[in-house]
């Protein structure tokens, strides 16, 4: 998924390692056109280059198709579920391990060349940028020419100077005094110097910082580091000023007096066998230092690895120790949690012998609470008060019950006889009788 993410970029780095290889063509051809003397050296420079391009880019290849076949194999084992083909575990966990640290190995390589290539490419544009700082007061030497017609008008007069420029010069010796571009820092220290500035704007907070990674380095150290990082910023600003204002300079004007010859030669050359001399003697400290750098990369890897083996040694002995920690904390708090448990059940059971006592005490004072209820109860039942008669008294007859009313009688003895003139508005009856009521006599 990670590879799948990165191919537009893969295909951006190859398209722009293909245009980098057909411009270096395009170059050494011309460059063997106009300069055949040299062609030979730079032919033989790029071939090496190139062989030895192909002889990493072939190496590392197969380390990668090596260590992708047996990641491979060891995969298809495990993701098909064939676990019956694998008889000694013991040996498979050893190779996925051995390809564990193949695949670390390859990335440290990697990192360590690609660091190596970026060093040799700063060391590289510092040599040019001296040989173009060196070549600059040089190149800014007038010109003759003999035929004055050749001359704009506009320029005639103009006048060039042939001394070096003072910002650049006082840059140069600014840095030269003061023992590089670092100040006599080492370069690591000096980019971690540069990161930890832009990081923090107070000095204060800078050298505090810095010191605490750095103890070899003192607070007032850094302060004048400080100081004289900002000097040469500022010297580097006037030089960068002064080769701009003379590059408008040599652009605008391309033609200056000259009384001897028509043609525009430089007043310092020098011979091709002298050149092929220093070129190969060049080639040579290249290879010579790239040898060493090798080996000292060899060194260092080794002693990387012997580093993240300690590094694994202290991670095990370490791991040892937490594990035991944990047991004797596991022993101790299980320790606890039994004392804490007879504790409580020690108290739960003082709580319970305390809680039947109380029940008991308890019991007691409802019966004494009882007794004297009923002791009350039988004085109130034996002394009962006579009940007092609210009304007249009236002899009361249970038959009554079953026998009409008087005005019911009344009623049935006018309904029997014969009418007889008006009734009385007493006897006029009110309402009609019920059926159910008829049958009642």
């Amino acid at each position: 998924m990670l590879l799948l993410n990165n191919i537009p970029e893969l295909n951006k780095l190859q398209q722009l390692e293909c245009t980098l290889e057909k411009s270096i063509e395009s170059f050494i051809s011309t460059c063997s056109k106009t300069m055949p003397e040299f062609e030979s050296d730079l032919s033989g420079i790029y071939q090496a280059t190139q062989d030895s391009c192909n002889q990493e880019i072939s190496r590392v290849s197969q380390n990668i198709q090596t260590i992708a076949k047996s990641l491979k194999s060891k995969a298809d084992l495990l993701k098909d579920k064939k676990m019956s083909e694998i008889n000694d575990f013991e040996k498979f966990k050893a190779e996925m391990v051995l390809i564990q640290e193949n695949i670390m190995n390859l990335k440290r390589t990697s990192k360590l060349e690609l660091n190596r290539l970026k060093q040799l490419e700063i060391e590289m544009a510092d040599e040019l940028e001296s040989y173009y700082n060196v070549k600059l007061p040089e190149w800014s030497e007038r010109f003759h020419i003999s035929n004055l017609d050749l001359i704009p008008a506009r320029i005639k007069n103009k006048q060039w100077s042939g001394q070096p420029n003072k910002d650049v010069k006082e840059y140069f010796d600014f840095v030269h005094q003061s023992g590089g571009h670092e100040n006599g820092w080492r370069k690591e220290d000096h980019l971690l110097f540069l990161k930890l500035r832009k990081k923090f704007t107070k000095l204060a907070d800078l050298a505090a910082n810095l010191h605490e990674i750095l103890p070899d380095i003192s607070l007032e150290e850094i302060t004048q580091h400080n100081d004289w990082y900002t000097k040469y910023l500022q010297l580097q600003s006037k030089k960068k000023k002064a080769i701009h204002k003379w590059k408008l300079n040599k652009t605008s004007s391309k033609i200056t007096e000259n009384h001897e010859s028509p043609t525009i030669t430089p007043l310092m050359k020098e011979d091709a066998s002298a050149f092929r001399e220093k070129l190969m003697q060049w080639k040579a400290e290249k290879e010579e230092k790239m040898l060493i750098d090798q080996e000292l990369e060899k060194l260092k890897l080794q002693e990387i690895i012997e580093r993240e083996r300690a590094k694994k040694h202290r991670h095990i002995e370490m791991k040892k120790l937490v594990n035991e920690w944990r047991e004797s904390k596991m022993i101790f708090e299980q320790s606890q949690k039994q004392q804490q448990r007879i504790l409580e059940e020690l108290e739960k059971k003082k709580r319970g012998a305390n809680a039947n006592k109380l029940i008991k005490q308890f019991q007691s004072m409802d019966e004494l609470h009882i007794m004297k209820m009923r002791q009350i109860h039988k004085k109130i039942t034996n002394d009962p008060k006579k009940r007092v008669q609210s009304g007249p008294s009236v002899s009361r007859d249970p038959n009554r019950v079953a026998q009409p009313t008087i005005q019911w009688a009344q009623r049935v003895r006018a309904a029997k006889e014969p009418f007889k003139g008006p009734l009385p508005i007493f006897d006029m009856p009110k309402l009609a009788i019920p059926e159910w009521r008829k049958t009642i006599t």
